[in-house]
C-alpha cells in the first residue's frame, strides 16, 4: 500500500524537480493525472474504511469478551484486549465495548474492577506511547498485569486479604498478562507487526481469542438444548482439523474445549471429546467433506457415550451433528480462505513463507517486465518515459516503514504532512546528490522512530536513481546514433 501510495502522492512535485516545470508536466502525463487522483482519493477511502472496520472489530470484541467469565469470578478477558488495543483510537473503541459489557453483564463492584484496570492501562499506554519502551511486545502485556494485580489486591483488601483471595489476584492478573499478549499478536497484521517467522504463535494467538470469545457465546441457546457458542466451537475444530491435519485438529480441539469446560465447572468432557474427534476427524481430511463429517461425529458421539452420566452429553451429539451440516454446506471458497492461516497438512515449511516468497517471487517478476516495457518501448521508437524521483521515496518507504508501528498514523493519519515533507526534500536531493537527518523538518524529525535507516535508505535510493538516469542517458545516446 505504502509503496503505491508514495507514487501517487508524490509524482507531481518529483516530476516537477525533474523535468522543470509543471506545464511540461502537463503535456506529457495528460491525462494521467486526473486517473492518479481518482486512484490516490479511492485509496483515501479504502484506508478510511479499514480503519472504521478496525475500531468496530475491536469494540464488537471487547464487548462480546466482558461476558466471558471462568472459575465463577475471573473476567480479564475484556481487559486484556482493551490493553492490547494500545492507546490509541483502537484502545478507547476496545475500552468502550469492554466497559459497556462490563456494566451490562457483571455484577457492579465486579465491573468497577475490572474497568478500572482496563482504564488504567490504556492510559498508561497513551502517556507513553512516544517512548521507546511502548514498542516492546511486553509493555502492554506487563502494564496490564501489573495494574490487574494492583486493582485486584485493592479490591480484595476490605476486611483483610485472605491466603485465598491473594492466590485469586494473582492468579487473575496472570491471566490478564498472557491474554493481553495473545490478543496483541491475533491483531499483529492490523498494527503491521505480523513476521512470517512466528506463524505458529500467531496462530496459536488466535485460537486464544476464538476459545475466550466462544465461552461468552456458550451462554446463548437454541430451543433451549444446543449452545450455539459450542456448535461455533465445533465448527471451528471442523475447519481446522480438515485444513490442518490431525494435529491442528487435536490442539485446536483440546484448546476450545479446555476453554469451555474451565466456564462450565465441571469435567473436562469438552476437551476430551473435541481433542480426540479432531485427531481422528484429520486422518481423513484428504477424503471428502462427507467422510470426514462422519468420522468426527462418530468419534464424538462414542465420546459423549463413555460420559454419559454428564448432563452435556445430549448437547454435545446435537452440537456436532448441526455443526457438521454446516461445514458440508460451506462454500469452498470460503474454506480456503480460512485455510490459509493455517499451515497446511504435510507441508515441510510455513505456510507463510511459501506465500511471502511467492509475493517476492511476482514482485521481481513485475519490475523485469515493467523495465523491458519501459526499454522496448523507447528503442521501438516510442515516448521516453520520464525519470520519475518518486521511486526514491517510495522504494525507501517499503524498505524501512512497512514493518514500523506508526506507519499507520505517518501514511494514513497525517499523510499530508508527511507529504510535504517528501515533496520539499525532492528538489534537494537531486541537487546535491544526497539527504541528512538535520534536512527534515524539526517536528518530522521528533516523531520518526527510524530516522537514520529511512535517511540510508533514501540515499542508497538516491544513489540507485542517478546511475539509472545515467544508463538510461547514455541507452538514449546510444539509439539516436544508430538511428542516424
Amino acid at each position: 500500500m505504502i509503496l503505491n501510495d508514495l507514487k501517487i502522492r508524490f509524482s507531481r512535485r518529483a516530476a516537477d524537480a525533474g523535468s522543470g516545470t509543471a506545464a511540461d508536466i502537463t503535456r506529457t502525463a495528460g491525462a494521467g493525472h486526473a486517473g492518479a487522483a481518482n486512484t490516490n482519493r479511492a485509496a483515501l477511502n479504502t484506508a478510511r474504511a479499514s480503519r472504521v472496520i478496525e475500531l468496530i472489530t475491536r469494540f464488537s470484541i471487547a464487548f462480546t469478551l466482558s461476558g466471558t467469565s471462568i472459575f465463577s469470578g475471573m473476567s480479564p478477558f475484556a481487559a486484556a484486549f482493551a490493553a492490547s488495543s494500545g492507546g490509541g483510537l483502537g484502545g478507547l473503541a476496545a475500552l468502550l465495548g469492554a466497559a459497556l459489557g462490563y456494566l451490562m453483564f457483571c455484577p457492579f463492584l465486579w465491573a468497577l474492577k475490572y474497568i478500572s484496570a482496563a482504564l488504567l492501562a490504556v492510559a498508561a499506554g497513551f502517556v507513553f506511547r512516544p517512548a521507546a519502551v511502548s514498542r516492546s511486545e511486553w509493555f502492554m502485556p506487563g502494564t496490564a498485569g501489573a495494574f490487574a494485580l494492583f486493582v485486584g489486591i485493592i479490591s480484595a483488601s476490605d476486611g483483610g486479604i485472605t491466603a485465598a483471595e491473594a492466590v485469586f489476584a494473582v492468579s487473575d492478573a496472570v491471566l490478564c498478562l498472557g491474554c493481553t499478549y495473545f490478543y496483541k499478536t491475533a491483531f499483529s497484521p492490523w498494527s503491521w507487526r505480523l513476521s512470517f517467522e512466528n506463524e505458529v504463535t500467531h496462530t496459536v494467538s488466535v485460537l486464544v481469542l476464538l476459545s475466550t470469545a466462544l465461552i461468552s457465546l456458550s451462554g446463548l441457546s437454541l430451543f433451549g438444548i444446543m449452545s450455539i457458542g459450542r456448535a461455533a466451537a465445533v465448527l471451528a475444530v471442523l475447519l481446522a482439523a480438515y485444513k490442518g491435519g490431525a494435529g491442528m485438529g487435536c490442539a485446536s480441539g483440546l484448546a476450545l474445549g479446555l476453554a469451555l469446560d474451565a466456564a462450565s465447572g465441571a469435567a473436562p468432557v469438552f476437551a476430551a471429546a473435541y481433542g480426540i474427534a479432531g485427531l481422528t476427524a484429520g486422518i481423513f481430511s484428504g477424503r471428502g467433506r462427507l467422510a470426514f463429517a462422519l468420522a468426527f461425529v462418530l468419534a464424538d458421539g462414542a465420546l459423549a457415550v463413555f460420559a454419559v452420566s454428564g448432563g452435556a452429553v445430549p448437547a454435545i451429539l446435537y452440537e456436532s451433528f448441526a455443526a457438521s451440516v454446516v461445514f458440508i454446506l460451506l462454500p469452498s471458497p470460503f474454506i480456503s480462505r480460512v485455510g490459509a492461516f493455517l499451515p497446511e497438512r504435510g507441508a515441510r515449511g510455513s505456510a507463510s513463507r511459501a506465500r511471502e516468497y511467492t509475493r517476492r517471487r511476482v514482485a521481481e517478476a513485475s519490475l523485469a517486465f515493467r523495465e523491458l516495457y519501459d526499454t522496448a518501448k523507447t528503442a521501438s521508437g516510442g515516448a521516453a518515459v520520464p525519470d520519475d524521483p518518486a521511486v526514491i521515496f517510495d522504494r525507501a518507504a517499503d524498505a524501512v516503514c512497512r514493518s514500523c508501528e506508526k506507519a499507520p498514523r505517518c501514511w494514513q493519519e497525517e499523510y499530508g504532512s508527511t507529504r510535504d515533507v517528501m515533496n520539499n526534500l525532492t528538489p534537494v536531493i537531486l541537487r546535491r546528490g544526497s539527504v541528512e537527518t538535520a534536512d527534515y523538518p524539526d517536528y518530522f524529525a521528533a516523531e520518526c522512530v527510524r530516522l537514520d535507516g529511512f535517511t540510508r535508505s533514501v540515499n542508497s535510493e538516491l544513489r540507485s536513481f542517478l546511475h539509472r538516469r545515467q544508463l538510461k542517458s547514455r541507452l538514449r545516446g546510444s539509439r539516436d546514433a544508430a538511428y542516424s
